[in-house]
């Protein structure tokens, strides 16, 4: 008997049936006898890890019947093994490592699989285990009709799965809750989501463009479609989790411990959040894809492609919940016997106001979340936001620099043209020189990197100020006129201001490209061309999200939380940040440290915590006088439909939460790191370095947002509200609309 009442799953797709399934189950359950699937394993204390029986009555094969319905005959067998072989994966490694909390063993079982999907197609060990043998005869099976790159990305894909289950396992061992975010990311590789998505781009679309692959709307579809299976998976599976595996590893428990609720309430969270993530992926699938397809130039066959692929994430949802529901899978307990009860407590966040029942108790169906979406109030007079106690362990320096940089970048902008009207664009200037001053960003620069040089700090100073500028440009130059596709043209022009040979020849028209084209000839200039490339990614990156919250302007859509937090790390530069460091001279940490796991924690850590402080100094700027929607204390009062001073103590109890985060992986994780990698002691010394300059990104970022007249409310009436001065407003065709409001009185 279910903990809790489970909700309604209304999925809005059908779910489809192969006409293949009856006749490949008797072939699929002859492969996992003679796989090893049945038998005892020492691992597991002599237990086999699943029956006859037990396979009968989980019944995988019509698992991939009802998510691969389009299958032809011939590889739906093929893939019917994968995917048992994938839930055995799950179910192998609970039994041999999970219940016995080895994690050395486990660790040296992940590290063999690679072994097994070797570039030539034919094992490189000898298997030891059902897991090793099913895999070398699936890579057998299979990667003869792979290309390299397919045998690249879908070899990744598993491996990164059984990686995650170690990171489930430390958590385990530890009695760790990962906080909300960290867990949502994760959860999309341990609810085996990548490996679902390599499957079906594999089965579904392989002569699909790589381009098509890498871009924005593609990443948020598979993302989307992860994340709606991994938190329904969470809710169904919770009393089978929690109560016989003794796991920690599930939404529902980390949401009632993060905001101290009942376990009803949590349930309806997760699947309100659930419900949100499946509107994202039909309005991605909706309206961003065929622009993406527009961009791109794809060909009708590429488009018939790209709308099978689409139908089969859509089948693949429906058919995994309609599965999930009715299976006992997660009904009855498994036939090892079950661990003792964990005596570790699970630690809390701390203490949030209690929130009134989230919109998930009231709406049902997806067509309502996506009412709820744009149901925000823009322009409120809300006051000065009451700002919480902010938790900050580590200690401001301040280049001494500061000054000379102070004058230098102040003037830099005004050579830029930050400080004048732009004719046809822009009526009177976005900026004043003292405006600028009080923004003060040099005083930014000079806390996040207190050692460098004056001309790296003048630098760094004009990065932050370019970039702001930027964000203040495009919602008052393009959002008040609402055409994207000047926007979208603004974007495509400024790539042209990142040559890589380092040689301007397009002429600037507005201090925007004027400034990119400054800062990137001295920041670029030193760097080897292939860095180039990927710090050229990095700022495209950054100028593809500011795109992205102009069509949610737009659309007058508040993002749902994940989709929120994700981008919230462009918009803020994150990106722009990370390459710099990278790619700096005396950066002696090899590239393949930076896609580990812990790194990536790491960075997303501090990120998230200087995006979450920003969104809280900032909320009257954007909530009362900017009617913007992009700031993590309106998403959360959006989603959970509760007030401001609520909202405020998640978001900062969510900011403790990450920089505690990043404590704890720079304390436990990365010393593991080092290790794996066999630095050397300049690389550790490395390591080291790269911890504490982003410990002096997040001090730095929090006593500017303190200094700062940027979001105090005195600057604030002066800029925005009425005065006998003129605001900025668009100039130029297309743009009398948007001063109606100023000449006729009239305020939003």
């Amino acid at each position: 008997m279910s903990s809790f009442d489970m909700p309604v799953f209304d999925i809005p797709f059908e779910a489809r049936m192969s006409p293949h399934v009856d006749r490949t189950r008797p072939r699929a359950k002859q492969w996992a006898r003679d796989t090893g699937f049945f038998s005892p394993q020492p691992g597991a204390r002599g237990f086999p890890v699943w029956t006859e029986q037990t396979f009968d009555s989980h019944d995988y094969v019509l698992f991939s019947g009802l998510v691969l319905p389009s299958a032809p005959a011939e590889l739906f067998g093929l893939a019917a093994d994968w995917i048992s072989w994938g839930f055995f994966l799950d179910d192998y490694f609970l039994a041999a490592f999970g219940r016995n909390r080895d994690y050395a063993g486990a660790k040296a079982f992940v590290e063999r699989l690679p072994a097994f999907m070797s570039a030539a197609g034919t094992p490189a060990a000898v298997p030891t285990n059902p897991i090793e043998l099913g895999l070398a005869d699936l890579w057998t099976r299979t990667a003869p009709s792979m290309s390299a790159k397919q045998r690249e990305l879908f070899s990744a894909a598993i491996v990164s799965t059984a990686e995650s289950f170690l990171w489930e396992l430390h958590n385990l061992i530890q009695g760790r809750l990962p906080d909300p975010v960290d867990f949502v990311e994760m959860r999309r590789r341990t609810s085996f989501g990548e490996f679902v998505v390599a499957l079906t781009r594999l089965l579904v679309a392989p002569d699909l463009s790589e381009k098509v692959f890498a871009s924005r709307a593609m990443g948020t579809l598979d993302e989307t479609c992860m994340d709606v299976n991994a938190l329904g998976n969470d809710i169904i599976s919770y009393d089978n989790e929690i109560h016989r595996e003794g796991s920690t590893n599930n939404l529902v428990l980390l949401t009632q411990q993060f905001l101290d609720c009942e376990l009803q309430r949590a349930v309806h969270i997760v699947h309100d959040l659930m419900r949100q993530r499946v509107a994202q992926f039909q309005r991605v699938a909706e309206h961003e894809l065929p622009a993406m397809a527009e961009d791109l130039g794809l060909d009708n066959r590429a488009r018939e492609l790209l709308d099978q692929y689409v139908d089969a994430l859509r089948a693949f949802t429906a058919g995994a919940f309609l599965w999930q529901h009715n299976n006992p899978r997660y009904a009855e307990p498994l036939p090892v016997p079950p661990p003792a009860p964990s005596s570790v407590a699970v630690p809390r966040p701390p203490a949030s106001p209690d929130l009134p029942v989230p919109k998930g108790d009231q709406a049902g169906a997806p067509g309502r979340v996506r009412l709820n979406s744009h149901r925000h109030v823009p322009f409120q007079k809300v006051g000065p936001t009451p700002l919480p106690k902010i938790h900050m362990p580590y200690r401001l320096q301040l280049n001494p620099h500061l000054e000379a940089s102070r004058a230098a970048s102040i003037a830099w902008a005004g050579e830029m043209g930050f400080y004048d009207a732009v004719p046809g664009v822009l009526s009177v200037p976005l900026w004043s020189e003292r405006e600028n001053r009080g923004f003060d960003f040099a005083l930014c620069s000079a806390g996040i990197d207190p050692d460098c040089g004056r001309e790296e700090l003048d630098l760094s100073a004009e990065w932050l100020t370019w970039g702001t500028y930027g964000d203040d440009y495009y919602p008052v130059v393009f959002g008040a006129t609402r055409r994207i596709d000047t926007g979208i043209a603004q974007t495509r022009r400024l790539s042209e201001f990142m040559p890589l040979d380092c040689v301007q020849t397009a002429v600037a028209t507005n201090p925007v490209e004027k400034g990119l084209a400054d800062l990137w000839v001295r920041t670029a200039g030193p760097m080897p061309e292939g860095n180039r490339v990927k710090f050229r990614n990095s700022i495209e990156m950054m100028l593809e999200s500011w795109l992205w919250e102009l069509n949610n302007q737009f659309q007058h859509r508040v993002p749902d939380p994940v989709d929120y937090i994700e981008m919230r790390r462009k918009t803020f530069g994150s990106d722009l940040t990370e390459s710099l460091a990278r790619l700096r001279p005396d950066n002696v940490l090899p590239d393949e440290i930076f896609e580990t796991t812990p790194m990536r924690e790491l960075q997303n850590a501090a990120e998230d915590y200087a995006c979450f402080l920003n969104d809280i100094f900032s909320y009257q700027k954007e909530m009362q006088y900017e009617g913007e929607l992009h700031n993590m204390v309106i998403v959360v009062q959006d989603f959970l439909n509760t007030d401001r001073d609520h909202a405020v103590a998640i978001v900062n109890d969510l900011m403790t939460l990450r920089i505690k985060e990043f404590q704890r992986v720079a304390d436990e994780d990365l010393p593991v790191v080092a290790e794996d990698f066999q630095l050397d002691d300049r690389q550790r010394a490395g390591l080291r370095k790269h911890v504490e300059e982003l410990q002096d990104w997040m001090a730095a970022i929090l006593h500017w947002h303190v200094k700062t007249s940027r979001y105090k409310e005195p600057e604030l009436k002066l800029r925005y509200e009425p005065t006998d001065l003129p605001v900025p407003t668009p100039s130029g065709l297309g743009t009398a609309a948007v001063r109606i409001p100023a000449l006729t009185g009239m305020e939003f």
